[in-house]
């Protein structure tokens, strides 16, 4: 009906991402230029979401604002594997190619405020809270060449399984309700890189 109409309604969604991790491996070399490894990881990343709904109900002669935050903590376990190949082109280049994959678990959890302001009434808000563990998975490919006068140029894909999202889950009738989901990334890279002394190759 027109006098529920909302008019000016206006939508901000902020989502921030930070993180470190150490990492420990191993990797061998055959004679034939091939190497294989095995690597551990262990990480914390830090996750930061705000959004904000308002608008105003003409018919009612009303106005307003959903807001919510959420910061999500994460520990991170990773166990993975890598192998390439390496190849002489000529005599003034070698090229590498190469694969990895690593897969473990991530402990999230969330926690944060969810508030409701509506013209003619008190302000609401409730605390938000949710807990989750997911596994978290990459894997990709990479690819360089490396110049014997120092120039290294490389290429590189990733698929990400990320996971400890924040979702906000509203029906209109319940409380707001927070989830922790996960979504997948594609990553691409282009590197280069110039040293100042000159690179013989083996």
């Amino acid at each position: 009906m027109l006098f529920r109409s909302v008019r000016d309604a206006s939508y901000k969604a902020d989502l921030k991402k930070g993180g470190g991790a150490v990492k420990i491996g191993q990797t061998s070399q055959r004679a034939n230029g091939l190497s294989f490894g095995t690597f551990w990881s262990a990480g914390y990343a830090r996750i930061g979401f705000d959004e904000r709904f308002a608008g105003s109900i003409p018919g009612f002669g009303r106005t307003f604002t959903y807001a919510s935050n959420v910061d999500v903590n994460q520990a991170r376990l990773r166990v993975g594997g890598e192998m390439s190949i390496e190849r002489m082109l000529a005599e003034r280049a070698r090229a590498r190619l190469g694969v990895f994959a690593e897969v473990g678990p991530d402990i999230s959890r969330g926690s944060g405020n969810d508030s409701l302001s509506f013209t003619g009434f008190p302000d609401s808000s409730i605390n938000i809270t949710k807990s989750k563990t997911d596994v978290g998975f990459s894997a990709g490919l990479s690819a360089a060449v490396e110049m014997n006068n120092g120039l290294k140029l490389g290429i590189e894909g990733r698929y990400m399984r990320e996971t400890g999202l924040p979702v906000l889950e509203r029906d209109g009738d319940n409380p707001t309700k927070l989830e922790l989901k996960s979504g997948d990334a594609f990553i691409g890279m282009v590197r280069g890189t110039k040293s100042f002394g000159a690179v013989t190759p083996p």
